[in-house]
């Protein structure tokens, strides 16, 4: 028995194993063009993997743009232009207009992130925008997201809106009611663009918070805003994580004010981040973002020291210009986690992936094999202590007068013949059980085959045994008239075919269930009314 279970925990352990080795093969290594365009909307780190593994001759266009998309995603620039560049040339000629709006699309991004050119980002989205019809959602909502902050007008935050009203985007309509609101000063429109936002049911953070550290930055450039409320909105954009290491320059810029509220709030963002920042920025190499930060932040707060706040805002705007206009990321969690697939190929993604669950399941396997153990031990010491009792009995035994033995003998014999008695009784029980079973079960399939005659279907192959299956059926139905059969001594042949026409079954029927030819059944009429005695075979269907 013990020997048994540990197979069975053994079999268990390696299909477990087999079952995590099996998740773990790289079962999906190569996905087509469309796929990876979908996959780097949210994984694009995971998309890069993807596509090195494709081939560019498929599609050469659609290759580029999906390098230029995924680099885009990744790093907020795309590095060669000449991708982008080429992926328009390709789709002008091919007349491909939903591809040549998403191409011309990253063009301009690209353009406002590299160069800070506002004029020419609007001109290459200017030419997307003929083609918007034809763009994905998700990069139209981009473009005109984009198109919002750098221009100010109105125009863009209701085509935003519009467009996140029809695909029931809440986050963009939030964000639309927020440029309005920056645009018009309106501080009712601005809440209720909070009030939509807080409409996401998940990850509302990663919405939330730049959405309060945007308001925070247009009411530090309007200026003429209270301490007390730009410290509100601070506080909320810190409590919703929308301060980043790119974009807490505006919080310096609350040294500026002459508010002691607003340098005592400034000054602890300070202390708490500022050594962070750095630390970020030194893994950024040589990007001129970072670049500029690290080193014209101290000149930053050497105006300070002087009392020159207006140089102060001019380091401060100038950085702030400086810093990347990336597309709002909602997968920044996500993306962190497909990172191994990334730097580790698909297999160690998959066992990253799988890996809890691995520990789990060893886990619970051990805890398994320890407790059979233990049982194992204690039914060794249960044995032990029975075989130890059952010497102390005989014993004692041996010391017990004859007299006394004999009647013990007597009494554990009639109890052993009482016992016999019990288990002949229990067994003649099983066989009526099992026979009434037997009469069940064949009742039930006579059925299924009453059910066909009944339907007029061909039951001429069920056999002897079908046969006597449909007759005991039968007579659970109509006992009067089997019992009439029985006593006419027929065999259950002719017993089913007296069975149909007393059902009401007409010679076609008949021929049709039975699959008998018409001289046939006039050949099994006669010969019926002969064994029988009866005057005629209506006499005995009746």
């Amino acid at each position: 028995m013990i020997y048994t279970s540990k197979k069975i925990i053994i079999f268990l352990f390696t299909i477990m194993q087999l079952a995590v080795l099996a998740s773990c093969m790289d079962s999906g290594y190569r996905l087509s063009f469309p796929e990876i365009d979908d996959l780097a909307d949210e994984y694009p780190a995971q998309a890069k993997v993807f596509l090195s593994r494709a081939d560019s001759n498929d599609n050469k266009g659609y290759y580029k743009l999906l390098t230029a998309k995924i680099e885009y995603q990744l790093n907020g620039y795309i590095y060669k232009e000449n991708d982008i560049d080429d992926a328009i040339n390709i789709f002008v000629n091919e007349k491909d207009e939903p591809l040549l709006a998403r191409s011309l699309y990253y063009k301009g991004a690209s353009i406002l992130n590299n160069y800070r050119d506002t004029a020419k980002a609007i001109k290459w989205f200017s030419q997307a925008i003929a083609y918007d019809s034809n763009m994905r959602e998700k990069e139209k909502l981009d473009m005109y997201d984009i198109l919002c902050r750098i221009t100010h007008q109105n125009i863009y935050t209701v085509q935003l809106e519009d467009e996140a009203r029809q695909t029931n985007n809440i986050r963009y309509r939030a964000w639309a009611l927020l440029y309005r609101s920056i645009n018009n000063q309106d501080q009712e429109l601005a809440n209720q663009a909070f009030e939509v936002a807080n409409q996401i049911k998940e990850n509302k953070d990663s919405t939330l918070g730049p959405m309060y550290y945007h308001y925070f930055q247009a009411l530090m450039d309007r200026g003429n805003v209270p301490d007390s409320i730009l410290i509100s909105y601070a506080k909320k954009a810190q409590d919703n994580h929308g301060v980043k290491y790119d974009n807490n320059i505006d919080f310096y810029r609350l040294l500026t004010r002459n508010s002691e509220e607003t340098h005592a709030f400034a000054t602890q963002h300070i202390k708490e981040n500022y050594s962070i920042d750095q630390e970020r920025l030194n893994t950024w190499g040589s990007y001129s973002f970072a670049l500029g930060y690290k080193y014209y932040l101290p000149l930053y707060f050497l105006s300070l020291q002087k009392g020159d706040t207006l140089m102060a805002n001019r380091v401060a705007h100038e950085l702030r210009q400086e810093a990347p206009l990336l597309v709002k990321d909602e997968n920044s969690g996500k993306e962190k986690q497909v990172k191994l697939m990334y730097e580790g190929g698909n297999t160690r993604y998959r066992y990253e992936k799988v890996k809890t669950y691995i520990f789990v399941g060893i886990i619970i396997v051990l805890i398994i094999l320890l407790t059979m153990t233990y049982l194992s031990i204690s039914r060794i010491r249960k044995a032990h202590q029975t075989i130890k009792n059952l010497h102390e009995s005989l014993h004692q035994l041996k010391d017990v007068e004859n007299s006394s033995l004999s009647e013990q003998c007597e009494l554990l014999n009639h109890e052993i013949t009482t016992q016999l008695r019990k288990l002949k009784r229990r067994d003649k029980d099983i066989e009526e059980y099992k026979a009434q079973i037997t009469e069940l079960t064949d009742i039930s399939q006579g059925l299924v085959y009453y059910s066909m005659t009944i339907q007029n279907q061909n039951i001429s192959q069920i056999g002897k045994q079908g046969i006597r299956q449909l007759l005991a059926s039968f007579k659970v139905i109509d006992e009067k008239y089997s019992e009439r059969l029985e006593n006419y001594d027929l065999n259950p042949s002719q017993s089913l075919f007296c069975i149909l026409y007393h059902i009401g079954k007409s010679d076609e029927e008949v021929m049709q269930i039975l699959q008998y030819s018409l001289s046939n059944i006039r050949v099994r009429k006669s010969r019926i009314k002969s064994d029988t005695g009866a005057e005629s075979f209506e006499d005995i269907i009746r």
